[in-house]
């Protein structure tokens, strides 16, 4: 490993040629059917565009807005680069409330949409201050918005697929927003941190259980983004320090990750935690050498321990 959170030494901030879905990427999500939750905003808008100019034809969008999904909903019809539009359907959803996802998948049945790919983005970031003034409300809000609102969406996708089929038809992707965090202790991080953790846990669960079914899963670093969330809960010196990362950054990951292409680059990384920032040329050599050892085995506890 290069170091305890990187695995290559080329990091990047914004979007590059392998994983532009303008270029090196367009039309490489032909046909997919995407949902996106926290999609109004931020790195969830962005990659619902990213997804857009990959060529995915469905794309569903999650929020508790209805005028932020109706924002991202034109600005994705908007991009001047799209080549046949998609279909994009919204509905304001609660991901921490098993009767408002439970509602999102009925509309999908409705309308005929079998989701293809899963980007679990919603997430919650607490004040960050000392355990003994937190506000302990906030403080389980972001336990209930990260880990149940990973686990509801996934829950509920993978029901409309095995209870009727012992594997899944065709590839499901389901990408899981963890972060750089999950894998340090920084003081006044005490909720958000251990949920990303948690987060890396659970993407390996839902690879031991399905992944021999047709379900890809990964846990993701989106970068450092300064998004709303960001701003409202973390330290001034920090947003100014390490909140370098464009959104559109987070967008092209994920297409790659989910591109039928690349599976065969990709899917060394399946139930593992990785990083939006890791060159991805660097990272699948890097794959490449250690599949089939035994530090692909110990992949992320390696990271919490080293």
């Amino acid at each position: 490993m290069s170091n305890a959170v990187n695995i290559t030494e080329h990091l990047h901030h914004d979007v590059y040629p392998a994983i532009d879905p303008r270029g090196a990427l367009k039309d490489s999500c032909q046909g997919k059917s995407v949902l996106v939750t926290g999609a109004g905003r931020g790195i969830g808008k962005a990659t619902a565009i990213a997804f857009a100019l990959a060529g995915a034809s469905n794309i569903v969008l999650t929020a508790r807005s209805q005028s932020e999904l109706e924002s991202a909903r034109n600005d994705i019809l908007s991009e001047s680069q799209l080549g046949s539009k998609p279909k994009i359907l919204i509905q304001v959803t609660d991901v921490t409330s098993e009767e408002s996802v439970k509602a999102l998948f009925d509309m999908l049945e409705r309308e005929s949409v079998q989701v293809d790919v899963l980007i679990n983005n919603a997430g919650y970031l607490e004040k960050t201050v000392p355990i003994h003034v937190t506000d302990t409300a906030e403080w389980w809000k972001t336990w209930e918005v990260n880990v149940k609102g990973t686990f509801l969406p996934t829950h509920y996708l993978l029901k409309t697929v095995f209870s009727s089929n012992a594997t899944a038809p065709t590839p499901i992707t389901i990408i899981c927003t963890s972060s750089i965090g999950g894998l340090t202790t920084r003081p006044g991080f005490s909720g958000y941190q251990p949920t990303k953790t948690a987060i890396n846990r659970f993407a390996e669960f839902v690879h031991t259980e399905y992944g021999d079914k047709g379900v890809r899963a990964f846990s993701y670093h989106p970068g450092g983004v300064l998004t709303k969330l960001a701003e409202y809960g973390m330290p001034p010196e920090l947003v100014r320090t390490a909140l370098i990362d464009k959104p559109e950054l987070a967008g092209g990951f994920c297409v790659f990750l989910t591109a039928p292409g690349r599976y065969a680059d990709t899917d060394v990384f399946r139930g593992k935690y990785v990083s939006c920032n890791w060159d991805v040329e660097d990272m699948v050599k890097k794959g490449k050498e250690i599949a089939g050892t035994e530090d692909e085995a110990r992949w992320l506890l390696m990271k919490l321990v080293t």
